[in-house]
């Protein structure tokens, strides 16, 4: 899964799509119709990659060469979380609890520094190029100092 930089989200004759190079490897977890007709898809990511080369096929499907990233999937190494990151702990848990939010069924280790980047990136009331620019960064201490500004700018905004 790439996010769109430029372009409609479903190909139509004469117009051209560009994604951003970094995605998530993600396995369909679940899906629904609906209530406009569309197919809902509920996935689950589990690695990042970077697109070494990325082409369109003539029936107007993306497809890349990518290169996983060794630095930055599930998987790792649980890191600690200092107490410094405990009151963004405490806002990932009273996100977890808004029903949208709820109803996926996370499962969270609030402990674990990895976790806590990934989760908040996903949930916090974000655009989406600053959630692409979270996904891009490998360092997860460099991430969590991220989200915490962008938790500072979206609280004093209110």
């Amino acid at each position: 899964v790439c996010l769109l930089k430029r372009g409609l989200e479903t190909a139509a004759a004469g117009t051209s799509q560009t994604i951003h190079r970094t995605g998530t490897y993600a396995n369909i977890i679940d899906w629904d119709q609906l209530p406009n007709g569309l197919l809902g898809i509920t996935v689950e990511g589990s690695a990042k990659f970077n697109i070494e080369e990325c082409w369109q096929t003539p029936s107007d499907v993306l497809t890349a060469k990518v290169i996983f990233s060794e630095k930055d999937s599930v998987g790792k190494e649980p890191i600690p979380i200092d107490d410094d990151y405990t009151a963004l702990a405490q806002l990932l848990q009273n996100l977890e609890s808004h029903p949208l939010v709820e109803q996926q069924n996370l499962i969270i280790d609030y402990d674990n520094l990895w976790d806590l980047g990934w989760r908040l990136a996903e949930l916090i009331p974000i655009e989406n190029e600053k959630r692409q620019q979270l996904l891009e960064i490998d360092d997860p201490w460099e991430r969590i100092e991220n989200i915490e500004q962008l938790v500072s700018e979206l609280a004093n905004e209110s």
